[in-house]
């Protein structure tokens, strides 16, 4: 790269005004024709300054000044190249001046900033794609490939475009560990613009022979404005689906309201009840729906928790998908060594509160259906939870296996295929499976998952499966079930210690370590259930200290109350910011054995204990404006999307980014700026994917198993919300129902 680099520099410093060819001369041979072809492409009639013969070209030989040309178009001289590539560059260079300068005009050169990381560069897309010549004998048309590449010392790559695993592989590990060495040891892209005649293997078997083994080129992907994506069987059985629950959706709601307006309510009772499951306008009021007067025995804090939680998981995310699009990644060193980006350094912990909260309504709930009934069908509690996750899992998996290819367009589109549905057509299983966390990692160690953050439904449901274990002897053998749940809790908190310590890892997912740690990290870490079981441990704690305290009330002082809120203040606060001196890009890592034990083995316990006190505090009236604000009803619909937020966020912000047509300049307010935007996005996706199967499946699974929402009022009634222009007394029947159902509809999952 940096030889291609400082050869175009120099191209550009020395080119003078000359024309390299006007006519060939009579005896001049096809390799001579080639060469000249190559060095002049551009020039011809209109004399460009910068690819006309110039000092350098006749001092440089062919060697020097032929290799950055061939970077670009097809080598007219190459054995490999077609014949048809051949006769269209010809007649591209005799023939068409303007295009060829367009041509050129649009190809990716050396970009400013190359010091503070701007390699890339992509050229004009647009520009390519708009290019077109047509006449009797010749219909040419601008054709944009975006070819990727990397150095690979020691060895030669081959021309066959499929053995590029290993670098794209690498880019993987990078992704997943932070920054690492993105740069120098990631990709390079940048854009050109061909003939449509030339293919990519003609433009590829060029770059190898003029990069000589030094570089593996990874990846080049073409693209016409005439080109037509191919609908596969799996892209047409996925819309024959889509559009089947879309119908669905549109029948029952217009079944809805007739039986509405026709005052037939008892109509719902009968086979349409199944039907109805579907109604587009009530799963809409449903999911929207306000309720200002909460039970007592509803927790509402969950709500602001849940959802400011979930906009800083998208926040963070933002980072990490945006990191391959910045061009001042040399300067995200310095952009990032304050405190303040310890809160984006340090995200990780918004997993764990939604271990926390999955723990807290887990227990919460299992010891309110113990209290009322005295038994736990646990066949029932593990079906209800695959019903409840499986299917909007399923539809994003098949999204993304699909048509999501038909929604990016642009230079790195091409990356998204490789990243995305090329991995999720051979691993979409192991999320629907909750496996993705053991079976998700290849050969090489780097984890290929579908939905990359599906890692965390994977762990939560492996801990949801323990939970009866842990919840029944806490009801009929109260004694030893708190026994077990100590010992438990300090397994939990012991295994990463240890784990830590003895792999010498660092204490937690923190910024710049190298790609191969980080990568281990995850994968012996971070997504293992054993240690990331604190926190869902903690909730666990939480959830049975609340069900006490609702049977027997207690009361604290004030002293009391200002001693629980400080403490939680500086867990939090010490948990967030106590890796500031390791969190740091392109610095060194040495870590302390006792930094790696406590806090790798304490830290997401403690932050979840510094949750536990806010919500145990806003439940018992204790929360003051700290309950006001996570308690205010306007977080209900947005914490009712949190779960299907999560499976969107990462998709749609790679659909963006992946779409981009040039790189970003990395800032805090530009991330920002893009999280809101995201965020915007991914809440009506998220809206879309609820209303299609998340709701029609809670639903269906109510009539099929019987259930009904863990609140006693509106037991037994209809979950139907009628119009708002019925009588009062359907009205008031709604709101009873609503209450009802957004009780019900509280997750133990993002």
């Amino acid at each position: 790269m940096t030889n291609f680099l400082w050869t175009t520099f120099f191209v550009f410093l020395f080119l003078g005004n000359r024309q390299v060819i006007s006519e060939t001369e009579e005896g001049t041979d096809q390799e001579d024709l080639g060469w000249n072809l190559q060095e002049g492409f551009g020039t011809g009639q209109n004399r460009s300054p910068f690819f006309s013969r110039g000092p350098f070209f006749r001092s440089g030989g062919r060697n020097a000044s032929s290799g950055w040309p061939r970077m670009y178009l097809p080598s007219f001289v190459n054995a490999s190249t077609s014949a048809k590539c051949k006769d269209e560059l010809l007649f591209v260079f005799k023939n068409l001046p303007d295009l060829r300068a367009q041509m050129v005009d649009s190809w990716g050169k050396i970009p400013d900033g190359l010091f503070m990381g701007n390699l890339d560069s992509d050229g004009s897309y647009s520009q390519c794609l708009s290019l077109k010549y047509n006449d009797q004998s010749h219909a040419i048309l601008g054709k944009y490939c975006s070819v990727t590449y990397s150095r690979w010392p020691g060895s030669r790559y081959s021309s066959d475009l499929r053995s590029s695993d290993e670098i794209l592989t690498n880019a993987r590990i990078a992704q997943w560990s932070g920054v690492g060495d993105v740069y120098p040891l990631g990709f390079i892209t940048y854009g050109t613009c061909i003939p449509s005649a030339c293919t990519k293997e003609d433009l590829n078997a060029t770059i190898d022979d003029t990069l000589e083994g030094n570089h593996i080129v990874s990846q080049i992907h073409c693209v016409t404005a005439e080109d037509q994506i191919q609908l596969s069987a799996g892209d047409i059985v996925f819309i024959t689906v889509l559009v089947l629950l879309f119908t669905l959706m549109v029948v029952s709601a217009a079944v809805d309201i007739y039986i509405d307006l026709a005052d037939k309510q008892d109509a719902r009772k009968g086979t349409l009840r199944y039907l109805l499951v579907f109604s587009l306008s009530t799963n809409f009021r449903k999911l929207f729906h306000v309720s200002e007067n909460n039970a007592p025995d509803t927790i509402s804090c969950v709500h602001g928790i849940r959802v400011l939680s979930m906009s800083w998981v998208l926040w963070g995310h933002q980072h990490l998908v945006n990191i391959k699009f910045f061009s001042n990644i040399m300067t995200i060193g310095t952009k990032t060594t304050g405190l303040f980006f310890q809160i984006i350094g340090n995200a990780t912990v918004s997993v764990d509160s939604f271990f926390f909260m999955s723990g807290l309504l887990v227990s919460y709930g299992v010891m309110k259906e113990l209290q009322k009934r005295g038994r736990l069908d646990v066949i029932t509690f593990y079906v209800h939870r695959f019903i409840r996750l499986t299917p909007p899992i399923a539809l994003t998996c098949g999204y993304l296996t699909t048509i999501s290819r038909f929604f990016t367009s642009g230079p790195r589109s091409g990356l998204f295929d490789t990243f995305q549905s090329n991995i999720c057509q051979k691993h979409w299983w192991k999320d629907i499976l909750y496996v993705n966390n053991f079976l998700g990692y290849n050969e090489k160690g780097v984890m290929e998952d579908c939905i990359g953050q599906c890692w965390y439904t994977a762990v939560d449901t492996q801990l949801f499966l323990i939970a009866p274990l842990l919840l029944l002897p806490l009801h009929f053998y109260p004694g030893i079930g708190q026994i077990l749940l100590c010992f438990v809790s300090l397994v939990s908190v012991m295994i990463p210690a240890i784990i830590t310590v003895v792999g010498d890892y660092p204490p937690g997912l923190i910024t710049g370590v190298p790609a191969g740690v980080g990568n281990r990290y995850m994968r012996y870490i971070y997504v293992t259930p054993w240690c990331r079981a604190g926190a869902w441990i903690v909730g666990i704690w939480t959830g049975y200290i609340l069900f006490k305290y609702n049977q027997k009330r207690f009361s604290l002082k004030t002293w009391q109350v200002a001693a629980g809120w400080v403490t939680a203040a500086f867990m939090a606060l010490s948990v967030l910011f106590g890796m500031w001196s390791y969190n740091q890009f392109f610095q060194p890592k040495e870590y302390d054995v006792m930094t790696q034990f406590l806090y790798g083995g304490f830290h997401r316990t403690v932050w979840a204990m510094a949750l536990a006190w806010v919500v145990f505090a806003c439940h018992t009236g204790y929360g003051g404006f700290v309950n006001t604000f996570l308690s205010y009803p306007a977080w209900q619909p947005l914490s009712r999307l949190t779960f299907t937020m999560f499976l969107m966020s990462i998709l749609v912000q790679q659909t963006i980014g992946f779409s981009r047509k040039t790189p970003i300049y990395f800032t805090l307010t530009e991330i920002i700026l893009e999280t809101c935007g995201s965020m915007f996005i991914v809440s009506i996706a998220a809206t879309i994917v609820t209303l299609t199967v998340e709701s029609p499946i809670i639903g269906l699974e109510k009539i099929l198993f019987g259930r009904s929402g863990p609140a006693p009022r509106g037991k037994g009634k209809s979950d139907h919300v009628p119009l708002a222009s019925r009588s009062v007394a359907l009205r008031q029947t709604w709101r009873k129902n609503s209450k009802s159902s957004s009780k019900s509809s509280t997750s133990s999952v993002p």
